[in-house]
């Protein structure tokens, strides 16, 4: 299958999807919706460059941790219907097939955030923010879209990884709650323990947040551009290389069959 076509198939099953479950994706966001008034209040910001990038700390930590455990849904949906064998079976390699859909998620993940992000504005009262910082809100997408497609491409590990332990949700779960409360976005890392701190320093988002504020603030983004372009790279190539290797054993096993 080409490319072209494999990407035309995703959108339309992508769409088909959010169409048939439209009421659970509708109370999905209503709680994010919920999630993100209650941080911002009980952190307590007013409307400044602190407000701005807590907001965008919020919708990038939701569009990595979307990002991160898709594969994992996918193929774990996939097992459940026992149709999991036929993506493999196709003439398109199966991590072509499951870049193309961690692309597509992207898309339509992204035209949903920037929804929130328009309705969380008005709530949080940073428009005047958002004005103030021009140019440097494109910059600030362009960089957090970067991100958020390597916690797609790393989240591939986890989905190699379920085709042997099979329910790594629970696991990922986890990881969505750390990612929101030590990357930087809620609190200080300042304030944090040293292990936590170094912890930190190796996930992309907790450089993104950091470059999300220097932005704001007219500051230097060289070091921490190059930082968070290093660290999505490795995660990217840490993720491909990973699920490759889960997949050759899984078909050397016969795993992909089994559930």
């Amino acid at each position: 299958m080409k490319i072209n076509k494999l990407v035309k198939a995703e959108i339309i099953m992508f769409a088909g999807e959010i169409k048939s479950y439209s009421l659970n994706y509708i109370f999905y966001n209503l709680g994010l919706l919920l999630i993100f008034i209650g941080i911002f209040y009980s952190v307590n910001f007013d409307g400044n460059v602190n407000s701005l990038a807590l907001l965008y700390g919020l919708i990038s930590w939701q569009l990595c941790n979307s990002a991160l455990s898709y594969v994992t849904g996918v193929i774990e949906d996939e097992a459940v219907m026992g149709t999991l064998e036929q993506i493999f079976m196709t003439r398109t390699k199966g991590v072509s097939v499951f870049i193309v859909k961690i692309f597509i998620a992207f898309v339509f993940n992204l035209v949903k955030s920037i929804v929130l992000f328009i309705i969380c504005a008005l709530i949080f009262d940073v428009w005047d923010v958002i004005y103030s910082a021009g140019s440097g809100n494109f910059l600030i997408v362009l960089i957090t879209s970067f991100v958020v497609l390597s916690f797609g491409m790393l989240g591939l590990s986890f989905g190699g990884l379920s085709l042997f332990k099979k329910k790594v949700q629970p696991f990922l779960n986890m990881v969505s709650y750390v990612l929101l409360f030590f990357s930087g976005i809620t609190s200080s890392l300042d304030e944090m323990p040293t292990w936590i701190m170094t912890v930190s320093k190796l996930l992309p988002l907790t450089w993104l947040q950091e470059l999300i504020r220097s932005i704001l603030l007219g500051r230097s983004i060289i070091s921490q551009l190059a930082i968070v372009m290093a660290l999505s790279i490795l995660y990217s190539v840490l993720g491909y290389a990973t699920f490759k290797y889960f997949l050759n054993k899984a078909r050397r096993e016969g795993k992909l069959g089994h559930y």
